[in-house]
């Protein structure tokens, strides 16, 4: 479950959660930063999400044009 979530979160939690409480937390997002396929995943879904984005910008910029 914790493979869905982005490194840049999971890498925070890593760092920043190893107290008391929450060292289980910690533990298990280091455990799945060292998985490479769960990284490359969330790099492609970013990826894509931000071509998505890009197109969309284009698309308005090339349709609302001032003449």
């Amino acid at each position: 479950m914790l493979g869905t979530l982005l490194s840049a979160y999971l890498k925070w939690v890593s760092k920043n959660l190893h107290t008391r409480d929450f060292k289980d937390w910690a533990k298990l997002a280091d455990q799945v930063l060292k998985d490479a396929n769960v990284l490359n995943e969330n790099r492609r879904k970013t990826n894509l999400a931000s071509d998505v984005v890009s197109s969309t910008k284009l698309w308005w910029l090339q349709t609302h044009q001032e003449p």
